[in-house]
């Protein structure tokens, strides 16, 4: 049950990713021009085909290891989605990314994002204390360097931990 429940969830996601990417230009609105130049320095379509061939990748190696565990046959208990625990795990997934939206503009992309992948680790029962505090400080990071440096998208972020950065990367 469960099973079939992450195939049509992933099919699904792979479906909308694609005909998304496709049809952007319907989706996204064109960019405000002043004496005939983009006020982006990025175009507005850059982003979104972004997380979309994230998406379509994702769920390609989703398919991928459902296809490689086929052949190996596996025996995995399953609790389906009827189990209490799942429904207290699924809400509790959901609260943490109200708070992550919440979060993100008063604490800055770097705060609320290291917190919302903290407790989204023990969530998913990481206990590795180091493991989780490497990859929700260094993932963010680079995300964000990526963002605000490569893409020139602003993200919003605390006054001195943007200075800080400013200060290690000599600008």
């Amino acid at each position: 049950m469960q099973k079939r429940l992450e195939i049509a969830v992933a099919g699904t996601l792979l479906l909308m990713a694609a005909v998304f990417a496709v049809f952007i230009d319907a989706f996204v609105a064109k960019p405000k021009t002043l004496f005939g130049r983009s006020l982006s320095a990025i175009e507005p379509t850059a982003f979104p085909l972004i997380t979309m061939a994230m998406m379509i990748g994702l769920c390609g190696l989703f398919f991928y290891g459902i296809y490689r565990r086929s052949g190996a046959r596996q025996a995995v208990e399953d609790e389906g989605l009827n189990s209490g625990t799942n429904w207290l795990r699924i809400g509790a997934f959901f609260l943490v990314l109200v708070l992550y939206a919440l979060t993100f503009d008063p604490l800055g992309f770097l705060t609320s994002t290291f917190i919302a992948m903290v407790l989204l680790s023990l969530l998913a029962g990481n206990r590795n204390i180091l493991q989780i505090a490497v990859f929700s400080a260094v993932l963010p990071l680079a995300f964000y360097l990526l963002a605000t440096r490569i893409l020139l998208v602003s993200l919003p972020e605390q006054s001195g931990i943007e200075f800080f950065i400013a200060r290690m990367l000599g600008g």
